[in-house]
């Protein structure tokens, strides 16, 4: 009985031992690369560097404290905090036997920007500002673009277009990090404006004709006034004045404008009153032909414009001394203009178009 005893014993000692001696069949030694410097929110690689001697196969398993596992060769990871965190490497064998490999690891602060940016118009200024109120002594910023120029005007393009800003922040521990945000850059309208003079007499107004598709029209006269109409029409109080007239209009994103001087075309002299009053249109209103009357051999050149400020018809060689017969197959009933060029001056006649050509 003792002899049997002392053989169970010494049967549950040897397996014990062999379980032991199995549970340390890895041969593996176990080693990974623990990159220089491990800053929060940045994508890090630990490089396995472990060899086997047996040449067994051998699978790994990481464990990265607060992020879980992964079963790969190497691993690449990321903390969105800081601090001392454990990483385990951990081999297995083909029987299941395993070995592991523990280090500490310390992940630094990174600092992240904010930033806000407007979007902006060819040729513009651009609007950005950073928005942090709090960051750590030290950070330095740089702000990167895409169609951009490095005077932070955005480039000009033949369509409205979408580009990105990105704003670096580099810590005085070595850490960068950024944000990137995006802003459209737009087409900038092209504004240009005609005119006409449509009043007789000293009673002087003039039609001003601005670009089609704007929402916002800012008119400046010269003599004080402002309209914000499209195509307003303006009476000049002094006479011999040569205003200089501003159109500022923006369409649904960026604003243009446009300024010309107009010499002496409000000056009304005497002559150019006379001739006002002596020149005439006949039949008026008519089916689109007339004659201009009277007009003593002084014309240079004739020209029709429709009610918005669009000129449709010049008249510039063979003009008779007394009189010119003209017609307009092309123009609609409406309201026109008749520009008549004289060595005196300009007169501008009211046409009445009531019926088709």
């Amino acid at each position: 009985m003792a002899h049997r005893f002392k053989y169970l014993a010494f049967l549950f000692l040897s397996l014990v031992i062999f379980n032991q001696s199995s549970a340390k069949r890895c041969k593996v030694n176990l080693g990974f690369d623990i990159p220089e410097r491990i800053c929060q929110r940045d994508s890090v690689e630990f490089i396995n560097t472990s060899t086997v001697d047996s040449g067994e196969f051998i699978s790994f398993k990481w464990y990265f404290e607060e992020l879980g596992e992964l079963q790969t060769l190497h691993a690449k990871v990321a903390w969105s905090d800081t601090g001392i965190k454990k990483v385990v490497l951990i081999a297995y064998d083909s029987e299941g036997d395993s070995s592991t490999l523990e280090k500490h690891i310390r992940v630094i602060e990174a600092f992240k920007p904010e930033f806000k940016v407007e979007s902006g118009c060819c040729n513009g200024q651009m609007s950005i500002k950073a928005i942090t109120n709090q960051y750590p002594y030290g950070v330095k910023f740089t702000y990167w673009f895409t169609g951009v120029d490095s005077n932070n005007v955005p480039l000009c393009d033949s369509v409205n277009t979408t580009q990105t800003a990105t704003l670096v922040a580099e810590h005085p521990n070595g850490c960068i990090d950024s944000s990137t945000k995006e802003f459209n850059i737009y087409l900038r309208p092209t504004v240009d404006f005609t005119y006409i003079k449509i009043s007789s007499g000293f009673s002087l107004k003039v039609k001003f004709t601005g670009p089609d598709s704007m929402q916002i029209y800012q008119w400046r006269f010269g003599d004080g006034s402002y309209s914000n109409e499209q195509n307003p029409v303006h009476d000049y109080k002094e006479y011999s004045q040569s205003p200089t007239v501003s159109l500022a209009a923006k369409n649904e994103h960026c604003w243009d404008g446009h300024s010309e001087t107009i010499p002496n075309v409000l000056h009304v002299s005497r002559d150019e009153f006379e001739d006002q009053n002596r020149i005439e249109i006949y039949p008026n209103p008519s089916g689109g032909k007339f004659t201009l009357q009277n007009l003593n051999g002084e014309v240079l050149e004739i020209e029709v414009y429709n009610d918005q400020g669009k000129n449709i018809e010049i008249i510039s060689n063979q003009i008779q001394p007394d009189e010119v017969y003209i017609e307009l197959p092309e123009a609609s009933i409406g309201v026109y203009f008749v520009k008549i060029l004289t060595n005196k001056g300009t007169v501008v006649k009211k046409l009445i178009i009531n019926q088709a050509f």
